[in-house]
């Protein structure tokens, strides 16, 4: 297995590549899809975390989880519409405690260098945005698992 500070000088050095590059620049993204791909299933995947929620994190969540049961049974009103909204706009409270893991921190560094690659894009830019929608996916998936 190759040394993974090699893989991701590397992976750094293709997307610089495919970053500057400025005509049919789809194999260059390519190399960088595939080094991205051998990376991620070289590496070994992340030990499992005993987190403790606190009891006013758990009264929250009760909280929004009747305020969706009550939606879901048909009696919507002005009161449900709130609740929803007020657990909305607290769900960032939560979140915020939660620590992202080296994993979400790179997918988060990597997807903010293809969004600026793609909009600096002029032209066939469709690499660049596909790029961008895997890294998200692939982000997303790993905040799902609570990475």
């Amino acid at each position: 297995m190759a040394d993974q500070a090699a893989v991701s000088k590397a992976l750094e050095d293709a997307i610089k590549n495919a970053q500057e590059c400025v005509d049919d620049c789809a194999a260059n993204w390519d190399v960088v899809e595939e080094i991205s791909a051998a990376s991620a299933h070289a590496k070994k995947e992340p030990a499992a975390v005993d987190a403790e929620v606190s009891k006013e994190d758990l009264a929250f969540i009760k909280a929004s989880q009747d305020a969706l049961k009550a939606a879901k049974s048909g009696e919507m009103d002005k009161a449900v519409l709130d609740s929803i909204e007020t657990a909305a706009k607290s769900l960032g409270k939560v979140q915020g405690k939660v620590k992202e893991s080296a994993r979400v921190k790179e997918l988060s560094k990597s997807l903010e260098i293809a969004l600026k690659a793609a909009k600096e894009c002029t032209e066939d830019c469709a690499v660049e945005w596909e790029t961008v929608e895997e890294i998200s996916d692939a982000k997303e998936r790993e905040q799902a698992k609570g990475n």
